[in-house]
Order: structure tokens, then C-alpha cells, then sequence
């Protein structure tokens, strides 16, 4: 069958104008009229007529760019040559498409890969450190066992506010985490205590505050409390109780070591 014949480049012509007049897709055109032609008919002979290598990388790059009726694109569609190149090309971008998509998706899902190990990492980092710190903190709290110590109040005026209290030996201390069982003196009512430890009677310089609670029995009263101390630099100091509704403070001289 001789492909050249004035029949068949009629019909080829006519389907051109046929396709040109609905506005086809160039990507359609090619695929359904001359692709398994051209690459049936390939040849490397060009003539002088071939279009350019710049043209078919630029047609073959955007085919819709270049209308049907251009005098080169009814070449190429009837070169032996220019096709087939034509169509390498295409092939050849279309490689490269998939190639650099692929290498793409590698690299975002890499990326992905990277942060959520750094996430995942640095909270596991955190969580980590935050439960050793806690139980570092909960070990150290647990080991320290308090000091037993025993003040006793029993031979001191209970003076109040800015009153002047004759001179006793300082009640003392060890700047230590303490548990002090106080006995008050003759009298004091039971129920809850605020102590303070402060440089005045008034309380506004405290270093140290703390609740107990106190028990009466007959004319004594004792109070049992917990104090740090371990913030507290060796001094003099006073050391203040308060009942609780007397909003008023009994004060005792008081020395850490």
C-alpha cells in the first residue's frame, strides 16, 4: 500500500481539517493519526524541508502551543524523519516527568520521615527528662529523712506584738528539713498554729512559715510541725506562733546553726 498516494494524503488532509475544526486535543490527534505510522515508517534520512531541532523540542514539550494548520506540524505529521524524532522526544520528557516525579514523592516522603523522628524524638526527649526529673525530685524528697527535735516553751513569757520579753537562751535549731514537736506554754489552747520564722515580731520579714496542729491535755498544750530550715542561713532570729482566729503573734528568740 503505497502511503503517499493522492487518496490517502486527501484523507489524511481532510481528517486534519475535520480535527481542526472541532478543536481537538493535540495530545489525541497524535496519539490516534500518526503514532503507529510514523514509528512503523522511521528513517534518519532529513531533508533540507525538516523542521528544526529547537522546534520539535518546543513542540514536544507543549504541542498545544503550535496550531494544527501550521505549515510545520503537516510536516512533521508527514515526515518519515521529523516524527519519530518527534515522538523520542516525548517519549524522552515523559521519562523524565515520571523520573523527577518520582524522585519527588522519595524526597517528600523523606522529609516527612525526618520530622516526624525529630517530633517523636524531642518528645520522648522531654517526656523523658520530665520523669526523671520527677522522680529524681520524688527520690530526693523521700530520702531526706526529717531531724526530731523538741523545743520547749514552757519557761517562756508568752509576750506579744512589740512588748519587750526578758532575755532567755535562744531556743536552736539546725538548718535542716525538721519534724518539732513544740510544747507550749502553761495553758495555750489547742487547735491550729501558724509558725513563722522572721527577723521581727510582726512577722513581715518570715523566711519560714508553717502550719500544725495543737492538742490540749489538762494545762498543757503540744504542737507538732514540720520546718525546713535548709534555706535558712545560721542566725538570730524569732520564732512566731499564732492561733489561729488571735491574728496576734507570741514571739521566742530563736538561733539556727
Amino acid at each position: 500500500m503505497d502511503f503517499f498516494s493522492p487518496h490517502l494524503v486527501a484523507v489524511r488532509k481532510r481528517k486534519r481539517e475535520k480535527a481542526i475544526t472541532k478543536k481537538i486535543n493535540p495530545e489525541q490527534w497524535f496519539l490516534e493519526q500518526l503514532q503507529a505510522y510514523t514509528q512503523k515508517r522511521a528513517t534518519n534520512e532529513k531533508t533540507a524541508d525538516c523542521c528544526s531541532e529547537s522546534f520539535l523540542q518546543s513542540y514536544a514539550a507543549k504541542p498545544g502551543s503550535v496550531p494544527l494548520s501550521d505549515p510545520r506540524v503537516e510536516h512533521v505529521t508527514s515526515c518519515n524523519y521529523c516524527m519519530p524524532r518527534l515522538l523520542r522526544l516525548r517519549e524522552s520528557r515523559k521519562a523524565a516527568r515520571v523520573f523527577h516525579e518520582r524522585i519527588a514523592r522519595v524526597t517528600a516522603l523523606a522529609v516527612a520521615c525526618l520530622v516526624g523522628g525529630f517530633l517523636a524524638a524531642t518528645y520522648w526527649d522531654r517526656a523523658h527528662l520530665t520523669a526523671s526529673h520527677d522522680s529524681g525530685s520524688l527520690s530526693a524528697r523521700s530520702s531526706v529523712t526529717p531531724i526530731e527535735r523538741t523545743l520547749d516553751l514552757t519557761n517562756y513569757l508568752t509576750t506579744r506584738g512589740g512588748g519587750e520579753q526578758p532575755a532567755k537562751p535562744p531556743l536552736v535549731l539546725p538548718a535542716d528539713m525538721l519534724h518539732v514537736n513544740i510544747i507550749l506554754p502553761p495553758f495555750s489552747e489547742g487547735g491550729n498554729y501558724r509558725l513563722l520564722i522572721a527577723h521581727d515580731r510582726e512577722g513581715k520579714t518570715a523566711l519560714v512559715c508553717a502550719n500544725g496542729f495543737a492538742t490540749a491535755k489538762g494545762s498543757t498544750a503540744k504542737l507538732d510541725v514540720s520546718l525546713d530550715l535548709r534555706g535558712v542561713k545560721p542566725g538570730s532570729y524569732l520564732l512566731l506562733t499564732e492561733l489561729e482566729g488571735q491574728y496576734d503573734f507570741y514571739s521566742y528568740p530563736l538561733k539556727v546553726e
